[in-house]
């Protein structure tokens, strides 16, 4: 997790939210859900995905959404 962490401070990204699941059938093992500001067509967007993909164990990439917080044009 810290690994992980530490390659969206070096690339600016912004965290919004943090949650760990335990993963069934093994103790003390946890699944960790992240969100961030950004948008995954932005430069350098691949480098961190792929950076993050070699790092964590498992890599899901669920999706990229506009948040409702963000100003309108």
């Amino acid at each position: 997790l810290h690994e992980i962490l530490g390659i969206f401070a070096v690339n600016g990204l912004n965290m919004v939210k943090l949650e760990s699941r335990p993963i069934q059938g093994k103790s003390w093992e946890y699944m960790f859900f992240i969100e961030f500001t950004g948008n995954l067509l932005d430069p350098g967007m691949d480098g961190v995905l792929r950076e993050i993909s070699q790092t964590a164990a498992e890599f899901r990439l669920l999706g990229n959404f506009k948040s409702n917080l963000e100003a309108a044009p």
